[in-house]
């Protein structure tokens, strides 16, 4: 399969299974994969030269667990979809959701996540928002985890920072629902525009939903894409988009 792909990628043509007529391609790849492609050279599994073919711009995308300021807008936009999906109106997460979605590992990434937030809206009840009493074993023992600690007394609580790291968490939410729009934003937090202004400023918040750091990943890169064949081939998935 590799040969034949380096051919579309290289001549920009190809044939289709079962004919002999030569087809010219006018296409841009977007491709992703969960392993080091060039540890998988050294190792002789992937083509050196497709290697360099698909080499053009490179974005190095950290899993999800080291991300953690990301997980509560990924699950925003998420629940947004999966309530249209599935013709619920869910207003939102409880607080003590968000503290375990972020504090949980996330092993499949973001995948695990959509898949969490699909289970989530599909067990709660209509116009309630997502507690933790829905969630899946493996997060139940985060939540565990989570009260254990809250029953901890600690030294080492220092009330302004965490007031700090609270605030800069609820405007990340709230620009994240609001698209990034700051009149929106500040209405959503309560407060002016002028304060949100500065509280940005304070906390060196430019302002962009996080979210769209992440369109790079295959399943989100699809919905940009004018035409979503989709082509696979060992430890690599492509999304092609013909101009």
């Amino acid at each position: 399969m590799q040969p034949k792909f380096l051919r579309a990628i290289q001549e920009q043509e190809g044939t289709r299974l079962g004919s002999n007529d030569v087809i010219p391609y006018d296409l841009r790849v977007i491709s992703a994969s969960n392993r080091s492609l060039r540890a998988e050279v050294a190792a002789g599994r992937f083509r050196e030269d497709l290697f360099y073919r698909l080499f053009s711009v490179e974005i190095v995308v950290p899993p999800l667990r080291e991300r953690a300021a990301d997980i509560v807008p990924l699950a925003t936009t998420f629940l947004r979809d999966v309530c249209r999906r599935f013709s619920k109106t869910i207003p939102g997460f409880t607080p003590a959701l968000l503290a375990q979605l972020e504090s949980y590992e996330w092993l499949g990434n973001v995948r695990q996540l959509l898949r969490e937030v699909e289970r989530l809206v599909a067990l709660s009840p209509e116009g309630q928002q997502l507690t933790t009493e829905h969630c899946s074993p493996e997060l139940g023992r985060v939540a565990q985890l989570l009260s254990e600690r809250s029953n901890v007394v600690s030294t080492d609580i220092n009330l302004p920072d965490q007031v700090q790291a609270l605030e800069i968490r609820l405007i990340q939410h709230a620009l994240s629902e609001a698209n990034g729009n700051k009149v929106r934003t500040a209405a959503i937090l309560g407060i002016t525009r002028q304060g949100l202004h500065k509280k940005m400023k304070r906390y060196g918040l430019d302002g962009r939903p996080p979210r769209w750091r992440f369109a790079l990943d295959v399943d989100i890169a699809r919905r940009y894409a004018r035409a979503t064949p989709r082509c696979n081939i060992p430890d690599l998935t492509c999304v092609f988009a013909f101009s």
